[in-house]
């Protein structure tokens, strides 16, 4: 059987989407993954850069808590970005389970990230580093 691109339900081979409403939400949900596009883009090569260059100051220099509180900053700039514009899931894992548990797993990396990123940073302000 065929799946439903946004809900994941399975459907005969007649139809693309399994009501209108999920056709349309399908509709929206590529409308502002090309609408956020650029925005995405240009924070995952910001959080990128930045997490690259607080692990070259952390070990270069040997500063770890500035280190800590680039790459922090890094990761919380993609977690962020993950949470709220969860468009860019992978297009086989949209194909495979649809848009909403492709959208709900973007959205737990985006947690995890948010989460990580603040430990970095509260390592970084908190504690002693010699």
């Amino acid at each position: 059987m065929k799946t439903c691109e946004y809900c994941g339900k399975e459907i005969d081979y007649n139809h693309a989407f399994c009501d209108d409403e999920c056709e349309q939400n399908t509709f929206n949900y590529y409308k502002n993954r090309k609408r956020w596009q650029g925005l995405f883009s240009g924070g995952n090569i910001l959080g990128i850069i930045s997490c690259l260059i607080g692990l070259v100051v952390g070990v270069i220099s040997k500063n770890v808590k500035l280190g800590l509180l680039i790459t922090g900053s890094g990761i919380l700039v993609i977690g962020i970005l993950y949470l709220v514009l969860p468009y860019y899931g992978l297009d086989e894992q949209i194909k495979k389970k649809g848009i909403i548990s492709t959208t709900k797993t973007v959205r737990m990396l985006g947690a995890v990230g948010l989460l990580t990123g603040l430990v970095c940073v509260i390592c970084g302000i908190i504690v002693p580093f010699k």
